[in-house]
């Protein structure tokens, strides 16, 4: 039987779905802004990589979101909330030739937008702490690996008529990530 909290956030997701549907757009032509300076960055300091972006498929953000409430018993309240929780509605994937460039990366990415947040994956390692212990034996290569960077475009950096009418009165600027791998943990993500 469905909570008042499951019927709450069901319709979240709904009213969601649908202004998402209606602005995927305005998502899509933040990604190819974010991807373009992205391009921009690696090629002023000569940085090899393959950059690539997308937005969310409304039926796969739909199908996501009603899988968080269900299977991780989230509740969404409204679109603010469903915003703090789907980080990835626009997207940049950095794919490096050589995996040493990635501080390097790390840098200009912080230079050029507006970061929110920082995650590496898998988490490093952090010796002082007796619950991670078991991370000094594991594998060298254990999965995944890459930077995931939670950034808003900067308002200075639109720098064409059309894209500042774009974005008027956009606020707060719209959320996107961008993950900094190497070319092979993309062919893997790519395959998979």
């Amino acid at each position: 039987m469905a909570t008042e909290a499951d019927i709450a956030s069901s319709t979240a997701i709904s009213d969601f779905v649908h202004e998402y549907r209606m602005s995927k757009q305005f998502y899509s032509l933040s990604a190819g802004f974010a991807h373009e300076h992205c391009e921009s960055l690696l090629q002023r300091n000569a940085i090899r990589a393959i950059v690539s972006n997308r937005t969310k498929q409304v039926n796969r953000l739909e199908t996501k979101l009603r899988e968080r409430v269900t299977k991780l018993k989230k509740t969404y309240s409204g679109r603010d909330s469903i915003l703090a929780d789907i980080v990835d509605l626009a997207g940049v994937r950095i794919a490096l030739y050589f995996p040493n460039d990635a501080e390097k990366i790390a840098g200009l990415i912080t230079e050029a937008f507006d970061l929110v947040e920082r995650r590496s994956y898998p988490e490093p390692w952090n010796p002082a702490d007796p619950d991670d212990a078991a991370q000094a034996f594991k594998p060298r290569f254990s999965g995944y690996v890459a930077d995931h960077y939670r950034v808003r475009i900067r308002r200075q950096d639109l720098n064409t008529p059309k894209l500042k009418d774009d974005f008027e009165g956009i606020k707060p600027m719209p959320m996107i990530e961008i993950q900094v791998a190497s070319v092979l943990m993309h062919a893997v993500r790519t395959i998979s």
